[in-house]
């Protein structure tokens, strides 16, 4: 049935539907996961070109 309907951007919806003040708790509640994430994402693409790197992050608690 996609063919008949019309594309919808989720990351459009998230983006409209979340407050500034609602995304600041979402991002304080869940800080941990998301540097875990993100310092996973960054090791597998470093790997991915050098398997023998390895990677140091440094994120700032800046609000």
């Amino acid at each position: 049935m996609s063919f008949i309907t019309e594309d919808i951007d989720t990351n459009e919806l998230a983006n409209n539907a979340m407050s500034d003040k609602t995304l600041i708790k979402y991002i304080d509640t869940n800080r941990d996961w998301l540097q875990e994430q993100a310092t996973d994402y960054y090791q597998k693409i470093l790997t991915s070109i050098d398997p023998e790197a390895s990677l140091s992050m440094t994120f700032s608690n800046k609000k």
